[in-house]
């Protein structure tokens, strides 16, 4: 089963210290990724979606008061319907947050293989994201101009306030994903994962060594 989007959430901006908003959530092997970005370094803390609890798995940040992308992911299943993404930030200012679901996802293994990258003073920023086929890769950016995705990527979310931007996008698993975005010379926090497909019953997946 190859892993797909399923649905974007509501999103919110604005210079939070919490949030909360809806996300509607549907399919099977369900898998939710929150995608925050912020001008400061503090962590956000208690994210759920609905009843799930989540949990940090990348983040990368330029100093402390610039440029700052968390991704966290849930800890177990989702619920379907409408669910409420929630969650604290701490001393996180100018921010964006949104979160991300897709289907066909491991439930044991759902993530994996995690780059991030930072950087001042650039006009692109790419990292590379090991991956395989069926697999998804996601990935979430936070800069200071509109950032514009690879033409191999498909953008899920784009959130803006107070001239910063955080997005997402998704691209099909093989050996090696490339996640490319360009931009005005500015700062940027970058960071992405691989997604891993859940096994149907009665196949396998087969790995190669060499």
């Amino acid at each position: 089963m190859a892993v797909t989007f399923e649905s974007a959430g509501a999103g919110q901006v604005g210079n939070l210290s919490s949030f909360s908003f809806s996300h509607t959530i549907g399919g099977s092997n369900r898998h939710t990724i929150i995608v925050i970005g912020t001008s400061g370094s503090g962590n956000a803390s208690s994210v759920t979606v609905g009843s799930t609890t989540c949990s940090q798995i990348a983040s990368s940040a330029v100093g402390t008061t610039d440029q700052f992308i968390q991704l966290f992911e849930t800890d177990s299943e989702p619920a379907t319907g409408a669910q409420t993404v929630s969650g604290t930030l701490a001393a996180m200012t100018q921010s964006q947050v949104n979160s991300i679901s897709f289907q066909g996802v491991d439930q044991t293994t759902p993530s994996e293989g995690i780059q991030t990258n930072t950087a001042s003073s650039v006009t692109s920023s790419q990292i590379t994201v090991t991956s395989e086929t069926d697999d998804l890769v996601v990935d979430g950016i936070r800069c200071g101009s509109d950032p514009t995705e690879d033409g191999s990527q498909t953008n899920r979310s784009a959130l803006t306030n107070a001239g910063h931007f955080t997005e997402s996008s998704t691209e099909v698993g093989a050996a090696s994903v490339d996640m490319d975005w360009t931009f005005s010379s500015d700062t940027v926090a970058h960071a992405g994962v691989n997604l891993n497909a859940a096994v149907v019953a009665g196949t396998r997946r087969v790995f190669s060594i060499t």
